[in-house]
């Protein structure tokens, strides 16, 4: 049996996929259908990519969806590429993470 994940926001994302599942369940809907709802409503849980610790944590969210086949692989990687360019957004933003400085024209680095 597999062990509950450890990262609150997948356990967040999984509780809104076993909710609605059993709630369409309860309303009669087929298996499918419910399936399908919960599935829709994993993914509108999955947290906005807005700072990097949010953004590893929608990956996590969605490696642990493909991996429990709630979403297929084209559409898990489209989503992780996604957070990965949210990712390099932010360090090209970050003054700490532009790389090193230009060299002047005589070949030496700028002054500070």
């Amino acid at each position: 049996m597999p062990q509950p994940p450890q990262n609150p926001a997948v356990q967040h994302c999984l509780q809104a996929y076993k909710t609605t599942l059993a709630a369409e369940r309860l309303k009669g809907a087929s298996r499918h259908h419910a399936r399908k709802r919960a599935v829709n409503a994993y993914r509108i849980t999955l947290p906005i990519l807005a700072g990097p610790a949010r953004i590893q944590d929608f990956k996590a969210c969605v490696i642990h969806a493909r991996d429990r086949h709630l979403i297929d692989r084209s559409l898990s990687n489209t989503l992780l590429r996604a957070a990965n360019l949210a990712l390099q957004n932010l360090k090209i933003r970050d003054p700490k993470h532009r790389g090193r400085p230009r060299k002047k024209a005589s070949g030496q680095l700028p002054e500070k």
